[in-house]
């Protein structure tokens, strides 16, 4: 029978950084952890036999495992975090200090971002935003993974993000300029690895690994349909009209609404599309206002001539919720349908897994269809690992 070897290496904070001198520490127990790709803070916990002073919030911990005595080296890391809560426990006459924390995904996860992206490439953008989260907290660092492509699968550039963005949330950033409407290159996915670097990388289409329902070894196998992405009820936000009235259409699929339920959003048309219109007309007639333009006229975006302001804003009116209306059909699109999950128990040791794997996956039961799905968040443990395999296109 295999064993499990753990190592937790403890660093004590200091007033800027912390202790180069770690501490290997013993009498631990129970330890768990999750990594998981995109949103989710990574995170770690254990208890300590008997109370001690030596451990506090903000320590840091490196947490190791492999299946043998030999020592433990770099490869067997599986992640650097920040303590954030010692608590003392007690169960009878047995006093254990519990311990849990994140990796640096934490500031990820809650950091706001500073960044003039209007000449800047996606991953140009990616990488600024990183070194203003550093300026804002300077400890917690997540860096830029050297090995993040620069340019599209292809070898051509990425789109420019043609934006300010200043205090705006990291996370929906990373979530926003991955799909591939933005990085018309397919979808990408993140994740914080064991380095704390920040990973981003194409959903390739070569899977790395197998798993064989027949010839895997494993304890439990689990499918299930994730839904927490899906939107099919959206509303679409476009400013005002040349009369001050509100702009905003809504698009809805009924089939989706009908498989998953009601799943509604509120989206914002960046683009500004009826600002943008209404100063190119200001401009092409020479006006500050349309309602001061000599008619009839005829503008761009129309087929016919309009004969005086009141039909202009209503035409305008039609035009821009008609380009609402198809903004809201891409987003909800994209978005429809549910996941295929298939959550799998094995022992450690069994765990070849890391998270991003594309894996071929073979299942017995034609309920599940064979396809490649990606490794999305595995739980360690010392006796058994939960391995969370998610399709990349949504198909339910």
């Amino acid at each position: 029978m295999s064993k499990t070897v753990w190592q937790i290496i403890h660093y004590a904070k200091l007033t800027n950084g912390w202790d180069v001198s770690g501490t290997t520490l013993t009498s631990y127990h129970s330890i768990k952890l999750n990594i998981s790709l995109g949103g989710g803070n990574d995170n770690f916990s254990f208890k300590i036999s008997g109370l001690t002073t030596d451990i506090d919030y903000e320590d840091k911990v490196v947490i190791s495992r492999r299946f043998d005595d030999n020592s433990h080296t770099g490869d067997d890391i599986l992640m650097v975090g920040i303590i954030r809560n010692v608590s003392p426990t007690k169960n009878g006459s047995l006093r254990d200090l519990s311990i849990k924390g994140y990796n640096y995904s934490e500031s990820i996860n809650n950091g706001l971002v500073f960044v003039d992206a209007t000449n800047l490439t996606i991953p140009q953008m990616f990488e600024q935003a990183i070194n203003s989260l550093v300026l804002a907290s300077s400890d917690y660092t997540v860096t830029w993974n050297s090995s993040n492509p620069s340019t599209k699968s292809g070898g051509g550039s990425f789109p420019v993000v043609g934006e300010r963005l200043y205090n705006k949330p990291f996370r929906e950033l990373l979530d926003k300029f991955s799909a591939k409407d933005k990085t018309a290159d397919g979808n990408y996915h993140w994740y914080v690895d064991e380095d704390n670097t920040l990973v981003w990388l194409p959903d390739s289409t070569a899977s790395s690994q197998v798993f064989d329902e027949v010839n895997t070894r494993f304890t439990k196998l689990a499918p299930t349909k994730d839904v927490n992405d899906v939107r099919n009820f959206v509303i679409i936000k476009g400013g005002l009209d040349p009369k001050g009235r509100v702009l905003q259409d809504r698009y809805a699929d009924y089939s989706s609404i009908s498989k998953h339920g009601f799943k509604y959003y509120i989206l914002v048309d960046e683009n500004k599309t009826a600002e943008s219109v209404y100063a190119a007309d200001k401009s092409v007639y020479g006006v500050d206002d349309m309602a001061d333009a000599s008619y009839p006229l005829t503008p761009y975006w129309s087929a016919s001539s309009i004969a005086n302001f009141s039909d202009y804003a209503d035409d305008f009116r039609a035009y821009i919720r008609g380009i609402l209306k198809g903004i809201g059909k891409t987003f909800v699109d994209m978005r429809k349908n549910g996941r295929l999950k298939v959550s799998v128990d094995m022992k450690p040791k069994r765990n070849i897994y890391r998270p991003s794997d594309l894996v071929s996956c073979i299942f017995i039961d034609d309920i599940i269809p064979d396809k490649d799905m990606r490794i999305n968040s595995i739980d360690y443990s010392t006796f058994n690992d939960i391995v969370v395999f998610r399709e990349d296109e949504p198909s339910l």
